[in-house]
């Protein structure tokens, strides 16, 4: 099994993402940035631009 993006990451790097996130109104980035913060930060998704087909 593949490990997730956020499994292969160590804890300092999780944090310095964190911390943008925490730092910005708005953070654009990939999709794989939206599944991280859906998973382990879900208090801070709405920080996170949605994708171009998810925007009103």
């Amino acid at each position: 099994m593949t490990p997730r993006v956020h499994e292969a990451m160590d804890d300092d790097e999780l944090e310095t993402i964190r911390r943008l996130i925490v730092a910005h109104e708005i953070v654009d980035g990939p999709p794989i940035l939206r599944r991280v913060v859906e998973k382990l930060w879900p208090e801070l998704l709405h920080k996170i631009k949605p994708p171009r087909e998810l925007m009103h």
